[in-house]
């Protein structure tokens, strides 16, 4: 539910950029982004936080990062796992 309402946030923002891994980028590209966003896209984020060992010091800032990289890392993700096992 949270990261639905992060999701929200964002599509519903008046802001002019977001950052994003520590890059500025223009609200519409973000919000391009966030547009095209499953379920599925969810559950691999939250699979990839469970997974890892790295500690978490800004939560909504890993969230937006891991969010907008979603759509363009999903399937290398499975990909690589299907070749491990």
């Amino acid at each position: 539910d949270e990261l639905v309402e992060l999701i929200t946030d964002v599509l519903c923002s008046s802001q002019a950029t977001f950052r994003i891994g520590g890059t500025q980028f223009k609200s519409e590209i973000v919000k391009q982004r966030f547009s095209v966003l499953q379920q599925s896209h969810i559950e691999y984020v939250l699979e990839c936080m469970k997974n890892s060992t790295a500690k978490i010091h800004n939560i909504r800032a890993y969230l937006l990062t891991a969010l907008y990289h979603a759509p363009e890392t999903i399937h290398h993700y499975y990909a690589a796992q299907m070749r491990a096992d």
